[in-house]
């Protein structure tokens, strides 16, 4: 994910994303910006200030609670191939 200072046409930040970006979402409120992921599938959080990167979960992310600043995922393990144990957790991003 590239930061442009679009006046000076100069790259101010370039940082790496766990995957493939799809949605992107934006809390002026927290200054969080949310990036979405398809494959691994999760969502990168960064701080707009500095760009630097709070967190990230990577697994399988159903939906983002904005209100809340909480994403709903699956993590599953699989046994044997007849088998597999998941998880539902809420994680506060």
């Amino acid at each position: 994910m590239v930061t442009l200072d679009v006046q000076a046409g100069r790259i101010v930040s370039d940082r790496k994303l766990s995957g493939t970006p799809v949605v992107i979402f934006y809390n002026h409120q927290r200054e969080h910006l949310y990036v979405a992921v398809g494959d691994p599938g999760g969502i990168d959080v960064f701080y707009t200030s500095t760009m630097r990167e709070i967190g990230s979960v990577v697994n399988q992310v159903y939906a983002f609670l904005p209100e809340t600043h909480r994403a709903i995922t699956r993590a599953c393990t699989v046994v044997d191939p007849k088998y597999q144990q998941c998880v539902w957790w809420q994680r506060e991003l």
